[in-house]
């Protein structure tokens, strides 16, 4: 049951920061959120950072735990696969931080 939680908050995190972070790169912030845009730019950005070392902290611990006797091939292969994508959100998150750097994209000429 954790791994299925864990399942979907990462394929969460890997559809979800990179809409979101082109969308503060382009400059919108929350309503409730007082501060300008770029401060809520830099806020997000901690915060991707944060999730970035902790996607990868268990991606490595998902692999770590695939080999450590596991009852059946079956598990094992679910660990893998659990690793697999928290170290794949890692990788993303490490896509929107770099979003959140550039520069924001300029908007189409009329």
């Amino acid at each position: 049951m954790l791994q299925i939680l864990l399942f979907i908050s990462a394929f969460i995190l890997i559809i979800w920061a990179p809409i979101e972070s082109r969308k503060i790169r382009n400059g919108w912030k929350s309503p409730r959120y007082k501060g300008t845009a770029d401060e809520y730019r830099l806020s997000i950005r901690k915060q991707f950072n944060l999730f970035k070392w902790m996607a990868l902290a268990v991606g490595v611990v998902d692999l770590g735990m695939a080999f450590v006797d596991q009852p059946d091939t079956a598990h094992m292969a679910v660990q893998l696969a659990l690793a697999a994508t928290w170290l794949a959100a890692g990788g993303t998150m490490f896509y929107c931080v770099r979003l959140l750097d550039a520069t924001p994209a300029a908007p189409p000429s009329a």
